[in-house]
């Protein structure tokens, strides 16, 4: 109920992902294999690497799916060989928009909770 409140107060936003892994099999030929994500919800802050963090994190959760779809194209993953894997994070131009109206606070997360809304 907590995350319906915030959305309808601007506090969270609902996001598609779409993960992906390129790689070279053993016969040289590049691949990419992908996973779409939709309703993905994640706090909504004006400043974008605070927001490609979450998206990061989020995308974690799709390593498994990932490791099986490589694995089905005869490339083999040790087990948590992805969650070593740089991620690159881009975020869409109109996700980019809609961030510019956030207002920016002067202080976010914990501090901005002991310090109360005079914040």
């Amino acid at each position: 109920m907590q995350w319906l409140d915030d959305y309808a107060n601007g506090r969270a936003l609902v996001l598609g992902l779409r993960v992906g892994v390129l790689y070279e099999d053993d016969h040289g030929d590049v691949g990419e294999v992908a996973v779409d994500n939709r309703d993905v919800w994640i706090e909504a802050y004006a400043h974008p690497p605070k927001v490609a963090e979450q998206v990061r994190i989020s995308a974690s959760k799709d390593y498994d799916r990932l490791t099986e779809e490589l694995r089905d194209r005869g490339v083999e993953m040790p087990g948590g060989a992805l969650d070593q894997m740089y991620v690159e994070v881009t975020l869409d131009a109109s996700l980019m928009s809609e961030l510019e109206t956030l207002e920016p606070m002067l202080c976010e997360g914990p501090l901005r909770r002991r310090l109360g809304d005079h914040a």
